[in-house]
C-alpha cells in the first residue's frame, strides 16, 4: 500500500501593527517582491475594540480557508506595538504558541528594546528577532520593509531571495518627484535660489509619508505650484521641534531654529532660498500650555527669523464624504491637531487638501488622497505671496476695507476700540515712507476727518444721503456685462442663492446706468473701499441672524472687482470686524461651496483686529486665510467681570470651544450656562433680548466706542461699533415698510456712558416721534438732557443706558437716598415742519414690591417723568396720535410670578434648536462682553501712536488687571 505524497507547504505572513505608516508601507514593499513571494495579511490594531474583534482577525487573517484545509503550512506573525492592552491580545498568543507558528513580537517605539515583548516571540531566535528590530529601527521606508519580508522568507521559510541589510533613513531631507537623491534636489533648489526670478515655495510633510510613499498629496502641490509658475521644492522631516543653534538666518543669530528648515538657508549666505513655507504638519513647532497661557518661545524666534509666510494646508483624518456632507466642516479632532494647535506658531490656516481613502480596504490600507480644488486654492494663496515678496513696493495694489455693515455714513469705519480714520491715516504715511505709490502728487487728506467726508462726500452706501449723482461718481463701477462674466465663475449652487434672493445679476442695490457702484477713494496704487452692506430691503434682524442668507450682488461685486479689474495684490480689512468671515458655509476647513472661499479666493487678507477678542479673531483667520494683526485696547480702565459673572463668561467660552471641538457635551455646556444664569438673575434681561424681536428693532452699538465719537465731537460718529449679531434699527428697514407707520420707537441699548443716535427717514420727512430715554444707574436728569441736546442727530430712540459703578458707589447712593430706577421721558421734535394737532399720551404703570430687608431711607420706586414737548416744524401735518404704554415691574423679591417666568423662559430655552441657542449665547456674549467690558478713557486706540502720560497709566493698570498670565 503506498503513501501519499506530501502536501506542498503553504507559507503566509501577517503584519499586526499599531503604526498605520507600517500598514501602508508594506502596501508599498510588497510592489517590488518576487512574484512567488508568499501572501501577506494585515492588521490595523488600532481598529480592534473587543476581544472578539482578535478573534475575528486570526480566523480572517492567520486562519483562513488555505491554512484550514492545509496540514503543511508555515505562518509568520509580525506584531508591531504601540504599549500594551490589545483587545483579544492573549488569544493571539495562544494560537501562535498552540500551532507552532513563528511569531515576532516588537515595539513600535523607534530604538526601544522591550525583553517581555521579546519573551512572547515563539519559534523564532534572538538573533532573527533583532535584525528585525534593525530593519524597523532604521525606518521604515519601502526599502527596508522590503529587504526585511526577504530576510525572513530565507531565515525561516528557507527561500532564496537574497536581501539588503537595513539602512538607516535621514530624519530631514529634500524631495521633489522630479529628482532622485539628496544631492539632486539640494542642487535643484540653490539653482532656482540663484539663476531665477521666479518665487519658490517649499511644502514641509512628514518623513513617514516620504518612507511610506504616501506622497499623492505632495506631489499635487508640487505640480500644481509649477503650473502656477513658481519653483517648488519638498521638505521631509520627523519634527519641527528637532532644533539647533544658528548663526547667520537672513542675517541674525537664532539660539534654536529648526533642523528641518536649515535645508531651506543657502549654505553660504543663510538667506532662505525659498518665499513661502505650506506646512501639512500637525500641532505647533513650539510648547503649548494646555493648563494656562501658552507664552512666547523659541519657535517664534526662529520663524521670525526665516522671515517667510507659512501656510497650514490640513491633511484630515476623516473622510471626504463625511467633510463634504458636514456644515461644520472638519471633525473635532483635524480642528484640534491641524488647526487649533499649529495657530500657535502663527501659520496661516487654508484648506484641507486630502483626505483618508482606502486603498485594499481587506489589510486597512488606507492613504491621502489628494482633493484637487482644494489643492489648487492653497497652491494659489502660497503663489500670490510669493509673488509679493518679489514686487517692489511702489507697484503693490492694496486694497484697504473699511467695515459698514449698517451702511449708513456715521457707521463708516467703525471698527471695535480703533479709532480707523486716524489708524488708516498713519498706515499711509508709513506705506508713502516704505515707496508705495499714491499717485502722481502723492497727495492725501489732511486727517482721517477729512478722509471720511471726502468718502461720503463722493458715494457711500447711505440711502439716507446718497444721490444719483453719487452713484454715478463713485470710485469704481462694474458693468452689467462685466458682472455678468464674474457672476458666472462662482459655483452653480451659489449662483443660485443669490438669484433666488437678490434677482438676477446685476440686482437692485446701489447700480446706476446698468453698472453697480461700488464706494471708495483711490490714492494711486491704494484703494479704499467700503464693504457693502450684508443685504437690503428685509429686516436688519434676519439680515444679521440668517446664516445661510446669501450676500447681494454689489458684495460679490466688490470683492471680485478688486481682484480680476483693478488687480489687487492684498487687502487690508481696517478693524473689528467685517462680514466676509461670517458669510454661509462650513465652520473650519471651507469647501468651494462656501462663500468667504469664493468671493475671497487667493486674495491675501490682512486683519488688524484688537487684542481682547480672539474668539471672534479666530473666525476670520480660519474660514478667510487672514494674517491678524493684533492692535492694542485703548487706553481704559475696565469693570471686568468677577465672581459669578466671570464664570458665566467662563462657559461662554467653554460653549465656543465644544462647540467645535466636542459637541457630544453641547447638551450638559447649555444646561451649566442657564443655571448660572438664574442664579445670577440675569434670566430677565435674557428674556428681554430673546422676546424684543416681536416688538421691537433695534440697533447696538459698542458703548465706549461711542464715548470716544461723542468726546471728539465727531458727527460721524466714525468709531462707533455695529455688532453684527446684535440688531439692526428701524432706521435701516426699507423705505416702504417705514412709510405707513407714523409712530416708531427705535431702541439702542448702550451699556457704558453715553451714545450717538441715528437719524431716520420719517423725521426728515416731518413725522412726529416719542424719544425715550432710561437711564438705569446714576445718571441725572439734567446729564441726560445734556446728552440728548448735544447730539443733533438723535429725534427718536429710546436708551438705555446700564452704567456699571462699584459696591461703593452703590452703597452712598442707598445712604444719600438716591433712585435706582430713574426714567426720563423726554419727547421732543426737532424739525423745522409745523405740526397742528398733536396728542401725546404716556402711560406708565410701575409696581415695586418692597424687599423686607429695604432700608426706609432708600427709595428703590422713585421715578422721575419728564416730558418736554417742543415744536418748531414750518409745515402742517395732519393730526397724529402718539400713545406711548410703559409698564415697568421691579421686583425686588422673588415672588411667584418671578419663578413663573423664569419656568416659562426656561420652557422657551428647552424648544430651541442648536441655531437658536447659538443665535443667544452670541448676543449674551455681547451682553457679558458690555456688562465687564471697557470705559474708555481717552479716545480710541490709533495704530502706531503709543499711549502716553496719564493714558499710559491707565493702559499698565488695565493691563494687569487681566487674569491670564498670572499677574496679580
Amino acid at each position: 500500500m503506498s503513501s501519499s505524497p506530501p502536501e506542498e507547504p503553504y507559507y503566509k505572513v501577517v503584519l499586526l501593527s499599531h503604526k498605520d505608516s507600517d500598514i501602508l508601507t508594506l502596501s508599498t514593499a510588497k510592489q517590488n517582491l518576487p512574484l512567488d513571494y508568499p501572501p501577506i495579511q494585515t492588521v490595523d490594531l488600532c481598529s480592534l475594540k473587543v476581544d472578539n474583534d482578535m478573534l475575528n482577525a486570526v480566523n480572517e487573517k492567520i486562519v483562513g480557508p488555505s491554512t484550514a484545509t492545509n496540514n503543511n503550512t508555515e505562518v509568520l506573525i509580525i506584531v508591531r506595538l504601540l504599549g500594551r492592552g490589545v483587545p483579544g491580545f492573549q488569544h493571539l498568543l495562544d494560537h501562535a504558541h498552540k500551532h507552532n507558528h513563528y511569531l515576532i513580537v516588537v515595539s513600535g517605539i523607534p530604538g526601544s528594546f522591550e525583553p517581555d515583548l521579546t519573551a512572547m516571540c515563539n519559534n523564532v531566535s534572538v538573533d532573527t528577532i533583532n535584525e528585525v528590530m534593525k530593519y524597523f529601527h532604521a525606518d521604515g521606508c519601502a526599502n527596508n520593509m522590503n529587504n526585511m519580508l526577504r530576510y525572513l522568507a530565507d531565515h525561516l521559510f528557507k527561500f532564496g531571495y537574497e536581501y539588503a541589510p537595513a539602512v538607516t533613513m535621514p530624519d530631514h531631507g529634500l524631495y521633489h518627484p522630479k529628482f532622485d537623491g539628496a544631492e539632486n534636489t539640494m542642487a535643484y533648489l540653490q539653482e532656482c535660489f540663484e539663476h531665477s526670478d521666479k518665487p519658490t515655495v517649499a511644502v514641509i510633510f512628514y518623513r513617514c509619508h516620504y518612507l511610506s510613499g504616501n506622497r499623492a498629496f505632495v506631489d499635487a502641490l508640487l505640480d500644481e505650484l509649477e503650473v502656477l509658475g513658481v519653483h517648488s521644492i519638498g521638505l521631509f522631516t520627523e519634527t519641527l521641534r528637532a532644533a539647533e543653534p544658528m548663526g547667520d538666518v537672513n542675517g541674525h543669530a537664532v539660539e534654536r531654529f529648526p533642523t528641518a528648515l536649515t535645508y531651506l538657508l543657502h549654505p553660504v549666505t543663510g538667506e532662505s532660498m525659498v518665499d513661502v513655507l505650506i506646512s501639512s504638519m500637525a500641532f505647533a513647532m513650539g510648547e503649548v500650555n494646555p493648563d494656562g497661557p501658552t507664552l512666547g518661545n523659541w519657535s517664534a524666534e526662529g520663524i521670525k527669523a526665516l522671515n517667510v509666510p507659512v501656510l497650514q494646508a490640513i491633511n484630515s483624518v476623516g473622510t471626504y464624504d463625511e467633510w463634504k456632507e458636514s456644515s461644520r466642516g472638519l471633525n473635532p479632532l483635524d480642528t484640534a491637531m491641524n488647526v487649533a494647535i499649529p495657530e500657535f506658531d502663527g501659520r496661516i490656516i487654508t484648506l484641507p487638501v486630502s483626505f483618508m481613502a482606502p486603498v485594499d480596504e481587506t489589510n486597512s490600507v488606507q492613504y491621502y488622497e489628494p482633493v484637487v480644488d482644494r489643492v489648487v486654492q492653497v497652491a494659489k494663496q502660497a503663489t500670490k505671496l510669493a509673488t509679493l515678496r518679489h514686487k517692489p513696493n511702489s507697484d503693490k495694489r492694496i486694497a484697504f476695507m473699511l467695515t459698514n455693515s449698517s451702511g449708513k455714513a456715521e457707521r463708516i469705519g467703525d471698527a471695535v476700540g480703533l479709532d480707523t480714520p486716524a489708524s488708516i491715516m498713519k498706515v499711509f504715511e508709513a506705506m508713502k515712507a516704505a515707496g508705495y505709490d499714491f499717485g502722481e502728487d502723492g497727495s492725501l487728506p489732511s486727517d482721517g476727518d477729512e478722509l471720511i467726508q471726502n468718502l461720503v462726500d463722493r458715494c457711500s452706501y447711505d440711502e439716507i444721503y446718497l444721490t444719483e449723482q453719487q452713484l454715478a461718481n463713485a470710485a469704481g463701477h462694474v458693468q452689467k456685462e462685466v458682472y455678468q462674466t464674474l457672476f458666472d465663475t462662482l459655483p452653480q449652487r451659489q449662483k443660485d442663492h443669490i438669484v433666488d434672493q437678490w434677482g438676477k445679476p446685476p440686482g437692485e442695490a446701489y447700480v446706476h446706468n446698468d453698472a453697480i457702484s461700488l464706494a471708495g477713494l483711490e490714492f494711486g496704487n491704494i484703494f479704499m473701499a467700503l464693504q457693502p452692506p450684508r443685504g437690503y430691503g428685509m429686516d436688519p434682524d434676519k439680515i444679521y441672524h440668517t446664516p445661510d442668507l446669501p450676500p447681494p450682488h454689489n458684495y460679490f461685486a466688490l470683492y471680485r472687482w478688486l481682484r480680476d479689474v483693478w488687480k489687487a495684490d492684498a487687502i487690508v480689512h481696517m478693524g473689528k470686524h467685517g462680514t466676509l468671515e461670517w458669510l454661509p458655509g462650513k465652520g473650519v476647513g471651507l469647501s468651494s461651496d462656501c462663500y468667504p472661499d469664493t468671493f475671497l479666493d487667493d486674495m491675501p487678507l490682512i486683519y488688524p483686529f484688537i487684542i481682547n477678542d480672539p474668539g471672534e479673531g479666530m473666525q476670520s483667520k480660519r474660514r478667510a486665510h487672514s494674517v491678524i494683526i493684533d492692535h492694542l485696547t485703548p487706553p481704559m480702565t475696565t469693570a471686568d467681570g468677577y465672581g459669578e459673572l466671570a464664570q458665566l463668561m467662563q462657559l461662554v467660552d467653554e460653549y465656543y470651544q465644544i462647540e467645535m471641538l466636542d459637541p457630544s457635551k453641547m447638551p450638559l455646556i447649555q444646561r451649566q450656562i442657564w443655571e448660572l444664569i438664574q442664579k445670577i438673575n440675569l434670566d430677565e434681561d435674557l428674556s428681554f433680548i430673546l422676546n424684543h424681536d416681536h416688538d421691537h428693532h433695534h440697533e447696538s452699538g459698542s458703548a465706549h466706542d461711542e464715548a470716544a465719537a461723542e468726546e471728539k465731537g465727531d458727527h460721524h460718529s466714525h468709531s462707533s461699533h455695529d455688532h453684527h449679531h446684535a440688531h439692526a434699527s428701524l432706521d435701516e428697514a426699507p423705505k416702504e415698510e417705514k412709510s405707513d407707520h407714523h409712530s416708531h420707537s427705535s431702541h439702542d441699548h448702550h451699556h457704558g456712558h453715553a451714545s450717538y443716535n441715528e437719524p431716520s427717514a420719517e423725521e426728515e420727512s416731518g413725522h412726529n416721534h416719542s424719544s425715550h430715554d432710561h437711564h438705569h444707574g446714576h445718571v441725572s436728569r439734567d446729564e441726560a438732557a445734556e446728552e440728548e441736546n448735544s447730539d443733533h442727530h438723535s429725534h427718536s430712540s429710546h436708551d438705555h443706558h446700564h452704567s456699571h459703578t462699584s459696591c461703593n458707589e452703590d452703597a452712598e447712593e442707598e445712604q444719600s437716598g438716591h433712585s435706582h430706577s430713574s426714567h426720563d421721558h423726554e419727547h421732543s421734535s426737532e424739525d423745522s415742519h409745523e405740526q397742528s394737532s398733536h396728542s401725546h399720551q404716556s402711560h406708565h404703570s410701575h409696581e415695586h414690591p418692597s424687599s423686607e430687608a429695604t432700608d426706609s431711607h432708600h427709595n428703590q420706586s422713585s421715578h422721575d417723568h419728564d416730558h418736554e414737548h417742543s415744536s418748531e416744524d414750518s409745515h402742517e401735518h395732519s393730526s397724529h396720535s402718539h400713545q406711548s404704554h410703559h409698564s415697568h415691574e421691579h421686583n425686588h423679591s422673588h415672588s411667584d410670578a418671578e419663578e413663573s417666568n423664569d419656568h416659562n423662559f426656561e420652557s422657551v430655552l428647552a424648544k430651541m434648536d442648536g441655531k437658536d441657542f447659538a443665535h443667544l449665547i452670541e448676543d449674551m456674549d455681547g451682553y457679558l462682553c458690555e456688562l465687564a467690558g471697557a470705559q474708555i478713557r481717552d479716545g480710541l486706540h490709533i495704530m502706531g501712536k503709543v499711549p502716553e502720560g496719564e493714558t499710559m497709566i491707565d493702559m499698565l493698570q488695565a493691563l494687569t488687571r487681566l487674569s491670564n498670565l498670572e499677574i496679580a
